[in-house]
């Protein structure tokens, strides 16, 4: 089990006949299918691209397709459509992917997640012809202070409480509606329960629930938004 988390964190990170595979052609306006289908990255090389054809050609007729993956698990995709795909690689990760406009076919934003006791999310960009680009140059990663709130006349310093944490852990979901990515701090299985316990008030809205933070495509780049 160790040496399979290991391979998980080290990543950018029925019966039926098998799909023919034929070299993919460049997609003239990038879609969620095309990217599944051919992508070929370490987040997504669990799964051969003739196995993708079959889980897509399965979820095309609403059944859903159990798929032996290359460390011998299952994966399953769970949703598709024309500008969103999420797909569970394995117990203990997932991959999320959203197109959006860009230049003229478009981008593929990807959030690749591993939960191992803590969800901890990674986000990738990848052009029409499946190249990965710098995540950077469309999206600055949140830190812990943009979830950090202080009440007035607080005693305490956003430096105090960044000082308790050592490891900036955080999920991110993406919306292909609102062209959107929102970010929660998952910050409990990487901090001592001491010390969380002492962060979690400033990290957290009135109801009790953890702060989030949400970006929204520009047609350029990821933009924070403001607090709400």
């Amino acid at each position: 089990m160790k040496t399979f988390i290991k391979y998980l964190l080290a990543l950018p990170a029925i019966a039926a006949a098998p799909a023919v595979v034929q070299a993919a052609e460049p997609a003239d306006t990038l879609t969620a299918r095309y990217v599944f289908e051919n992508l070929e990255i370490p987040a997504i090389d669990l799964l051969s691209r003739s196995t993708r054809l079959d889980m897509a050609a399965y979820h095309d007729v609403g059944r859903r397709y159990d798929a032996r993956n290359e460390l011998g698990g299952i994966s399953t995709l769970d949703s598709l459509t024309n500008n969103y795909a999420s797909v569970t690689l394995t117990p203990v990760s997932s991959l999320q992917l959203m197109t959006l406009p860009y230049a003229k076919s478009g981008i593929a934003l990807l959030s690749y997640t591993v939960d191992a006791g803590g969800p901890d999310s990674r986000l990738m960009a990848v052009d029409a012809q499946l190249r990965l680009l710098p995540s950077g140059k469309f999206f600055k990663a949140p830190v812990l202070r943009d979830f950090i709130v202080l009440p007035r006349n607080s005693s305490v310093s956003v430096r105090d409480l960044e000082d308790l944490c050592d490891f900036f852990s955080a999920s991110y979901t993406l919306d292909a509606a609102t062209g959107s990515v929102t970010v929660t701090p998952a910050l409990s299985a990487v901090m001592s329960e001491e010390n969380y316990d002492r962060l979690r008030p400033y990290i957290t809205t009135s109801d009790g629930s953890l702060r989030t933070r949400r970006y929204v495509w520009t047609g350029k780049t990821l933009k924070l938004q403001p607090l709400e």
